[in-house]
């Protein structure tokens, strides 16, 4: 080995040990260690850019900020093309208080393919000219997106659409004759892209064509074009949704961390959200459901109305419902706008008599009369009313009189007791038939037999097999409450809620009254004119998009923090009502740093990861506090994973605090923020950020196999208020006290 080579090879060992060395210093927060170790490395290898981007943050983090700039100016100089570079400068100008400066290096980072949350917010509110610029007032919406996430989803282990799925597919299906001025797109949500992927309509269309067909979910042909169509969805990219775009949310997407790709899109394109409420079932009626369906469903609408710029429902009881329960969370600034669901669903091809037996002697029922139940098959369908009024009719009249009665419909939720009821009754098993996995064609031969169908829901937002019993022809015996009266109009017969005396009386009617069925028949044929697809996609676009067009229904995704109030992140497993407090603690979460929400609260996923938030100092009391020189305290329950953790804390430019955790450990801590700081912030609309770097990250692989997850550090709680309200503050302390014994937090 020559000896220039060995000097070089004494070189190359001496940068990596500095570097080394400035690397575990800066893992536990040794600043000064770690700037020292930076500038030795730049003595050997002075055109290194990453090693002044790590002094500047080295120097940075010691209040430095002069020499920060210097090495960041410098680090820009070798790597011009690096746009965390630029986004650093923007942040430390941000810190010193130089917003117009902080702008343009925040535009170049834009340029430069950064997205950061809150470089997008400094730049929205400044009305800077970048690539994703802030829709201009007034300005039309550019394009809609139709998220049909949900239906998606659905295909995955499912094939036969009920409800809401059936309600995507024909929206999609009209949505590929839209003439409407704005354009609209078909969306989903994918994993491996973590945002929306624009969907091909004509492909879905396809896949739901062959839902359609008969056949079961394990054929072979329907596998193979479900896995087909998911593998091509997930080698697309993200959706490059125009400035100004909206979504509307057709079905109730729970199975991700739907708001947080909500806020990215919004800070990133200034996205207009709007959820589809098709019920709130699971708050009405929550003893008909699964025990944490309740909990799960009032989380999502929480979150749901905090992000809205605008609501959609099915019906005037839908509305009601959300309005009722929206005082708790907020109240939509415009009424949510009903979009009916009074549409023919499928083709309705025409289908001969001999295509008709041949369906009716594959279930058995060529030659006999029957009565149909569309539903799937569990609880809150209530089933067992139907049961019990055949019963009574059974006790009424003789056997053969009597029709059957079909229930058709996937197995769903606790449908046990109605079973057991079933079984206990041999008379009525020999009147009952359970059908699943029945095709679209095979429905329409069933619809187009029956003498009449039966729907005893015990609460709906709509009521689908009402419309399309009606769009069929045949008369719907159905109960008078929630939305059935609306979906069924004057042409349904209506009997009294969950009453089998009621139901009975309104049966024996339609099933030996004849001439009386076949009046309320040819009455549905004359005057029932149920909507195209078309048009109810005509009315759901047309009726949201003024609403979207105001300034004031704009929502940003940041949390609105009240002084004096406990947010607590976590989703509880036990809530029956939609919470303000917890919705605004989800809100906190930024820059996708963030796990889904748990029980407790929420991991971090990065070693630097940021909350979010903006307080309302024009809520302060009395007002010219605000003028005072004072700090505002911020309050925090921190939560380690599996290993000691050190986290460094930091609100905006104040000085940071340094605290370690053992494993497993909790703690409720303070930290502190001069007042004028954020008020600063908030007279430039931008948002403050908390920011909590931890020293390493825990792999929880090592201490569960099946845990794949990296964690940062947990957040239970979180609270703000002046250091001068002294009740406000032993009010905290006694709430922060109350919290460790697990008391529900609220509003102080």
């Amino acid at each position: 080995m020559s000896a220039r080579t060995l000097k070089q090879n004494e070189t190359n060992d001496a940068f990596d040990t500095e570097l080394v060395r400035g690397d575990a210093a800066r893992d536990a927060a040794a600043w000064e260690a770690a700037a020292r170790h930076y500038r030795r490395a730049l003595q050997i290898r002075p055109q290194d850019a990453g090693i002044w981007m790590q002094l500047g943050h080295a120097v940075k983090e010691q209040g430095d900020v002069e020499s920060a700039e210097a090495a960041y100016l410098t680090a820009q100089r070798l790597w011009p093309d690096n746009g965390d570079v630029a986004l650093q400068l923007g942040h430390l100008h941000m810190l010193k208080g130089e917003p117009e400066i902080a702008v343009p290096h925040y535009q170049r980072a834009r340029a430069l393919g950064i997205n950061d949350e809150h470089a997008l917010h400094v730049l929205t509110r400044a009305g800077a000219d970048f690539d994703l610029a802030p829709l201009a007032e007034g300005a039309p919406i550019p394009v809609v997106y139709l998220d049909v996430s949900d239906l998606v989803a659905y295909f995955r282990d499912k094939r036969f659409p009920t409800g809401i799925q059936r309600m995507e597919i024909e929206l999609v299906k009209a949505s590929r004759s839209w003439q409407g001025e704005v354009p609209l797109r078909i969306c989903s949500y994918v994993n491996e892209a973590v945002f929306w992927v624009d969907v091909d309509p004509a492909s879905l269309c396809d896949l739901c064509d062959l839902a359609a067909a008969p056949g079961t979910v394990l054929d072979p042909s329907w596998r193979a074009a479900v896995t087909a169509f998911h593998q091509r969805l997930e080698q697309r990219p993200a959706c490059g949704m125009p400035v100004g775009a909206a979504l509307i949310n057709l079905g109730p997407w729970w199975s991700i961390d739907y708001m947080a790709v909500v806020r990215e899109a919004k800070a990133r394109c200034g996205l207009r959200y709007v959820p589809f409420v098709h019920d709130l079932i699971p708050l009405n009626i929550p003893e008909h459901l699964p025990s944490t369906t309740a909990a799960i469903f009032s989380y999502w609408l929480g979150s749901a109305l905090m992000h809205a710029d605008a609501v959609m429902v099915n019906s005037e009881c839908t509305r009601r419902d959300l309005m009722r329960v929206a005082e708790r969370v907020r109240v939509p600034r415009q009424m949510p706008v009903v979009v009916r669901l009074d549409a023919q669903l499928g083709s309705h091809r025409a289908m001969s008599a001999s295509e008709q037996r041949l369906v009716l002697e594959r279930f058995g029922l060529a030659d006999r009369n029957f009565v149909l139940f569309v539903s799937t098959l569990e609880a809150r369908k209530n089933h067992l009313l139907a049961f019990r009024t055949w019963t009574r009719l059974l006790d009424r009249h003789p056997t053969g009189s009597l029709p059957l009665l079909v229930c058709v419909g996937r197995r769903g939720w606790h449908f046990d007791q109605t079973e057991m009821f079933l079984e206990t009754h041999k008379d009525l098993q020999r009147h009952v038939i359970l059908l699943s996995e029945v095709s679209d064609i095979e429905l329409q031969a069933l619809y187009q037999a029956c003498l009449f169908t039966a729907y005893s829901s015990f609460y709906e937002g709509w009521g689908l097999p009402i419309t399309e019993s009606l769009c069929f022809g045949k008369v719907c015996l159905t109960a008078d409450h929630s939305s059935l009266p609306e979906a069924g109009g004057e042409f349904a017969e209506y009997y009294e809620e969950d009453s089998v005396r009621s139901m009975t009386g309104k049966a024996e009617v339609l099933i030996f009254d004849v001439a009386y069925r076949e009046e309320r028949e040819r009455m549905i044929a004359e005057s029932y004119r149920p909507r195209t697809w078309d048009q109810v996609l005509a009315a759901m676009v047309n009726g949201v998009l003024p609403q979207l067009l105001s300034p004031q229904t704009v929502q940003t995704g940041i949390a609105p923090v009240e002084f004096g109030t406990i947010y607590e992140i976590g989703q509880p497993i036990d809530a029956t009502m939609p919470d303000r407090f917890r919705a605004v603690g989800e809100m906190l979460r930024a820059d996708q740093g963030w796990h889904s929400v748990e029980a407790w609260g929420v991991f971090s996923k990065q070693a630097r990861a940021t909350l979010l938030f903006m307080p309302d100092l024009a809520a302060v009391e009395p007002p010219d506090v605000l003028s005072e020189s004072i700090d505002v305290l911020v309050y925090l329950k921190l939560r380690a994973s599996e290993e000691q953790v050190d986290v460094l804390i930091q609100v905006e430019s104040a000085p940071s605090i340094r605290v370690s955790l053992m494993a497993r450990e909790q703690r409720i801590l303070q930290t502190r923020c001069p007042l004028d700081v954020l008020r600063s912030s908030v007279m430039q609309q931008a948002p403050i950020a908390l920011r909590l770097n931890v020293d390493r990250m825990t792999a929880l692989r090592r201490h569960s196999p099946n845990d794949v997850r990296q964690i940062g550090i947990g957040v239970e709680f979180f609270a703000i208020c002046l250091e001068t309200d002294m009740s406000t503050r032993m009010t905290m302390i006694e709430r922060c006290c109350l919290q460790l014994c697990g008391t529900a937090p609220g509003q102080v």
